[in-house]
């Protein structure tokens, strides 16, 4: 089962369509219970709150206690991206979660609500719109994953060799 739920996982990482794409909540996440069963490096749950975005960057700091860590402003500016998003297009709020098993494996974060609709990038965003856009330029790999009670947006983050 390991080797099968590894090769879901890779496949989910390198395949063509892997940024935005999606692939079934309830396997991505059995694979990865049997894969890497530990909970998150950082859980922070927010209502639909504007300060929202700020507390989840604070949330993540100790994600990030050398200064220099490569990872941590496209990370930081992802997050608050996604918050933000939750904040402004839920009616609850949400949850976000991080994984950084350092060094040779991604940043994992994930902000989880309870809205079944699946966001999409617009072509020509206005004053608002751009966060999607965004967080494709500072991630190695996004996407969305329906839930039963929502979705997931999930972004992951490569530090670069050697650090």
């Amino acid at each position: 089962m390991e080797a099968w739920c590894g090769a879901v996982v890779w496949s989910r990482d390198h395949a063509p369509q892997h940024r935005g794409g999606r692939l079934r909540r309830d396997t991505i996440g059995y694979c990865k219970s049997v894969i890497d069963p530990r909970p998150p490096d950082v859980h922070f749950e927010f209502e639909n709150d504007p300060s929202a975005p700020r507390r989840a960057r604070r949330a993540l700091a100790p994600l990030f206690t050398d200064p220099q860590d490569a990872i941590a402003d496209a990370v930081n500016l992802a997050a608050s991206e996604l918050v933000s998003n939750v904040v402004l297009h839920t009616e609850f709020g949400g949850q976000m979660d991080a994984w950084d098993p350092k060094p040779d494996v991604p940043l994992r974060l994930e902000v989880h609500d309870h809205a079944p609709v699946i966001p999409v990038a617009p072509h020509h965003p206005d004053v608002t719109g751009r966060g999607l856009g965004i967080v494709d330029d500072v991630s190695d790999a996004w996407g969305v994953e329906p839930t039963a009670d929502g979705k997931i947006v999930w972004a992951e983050f490569n530090r670069p060799a050697g650090e």
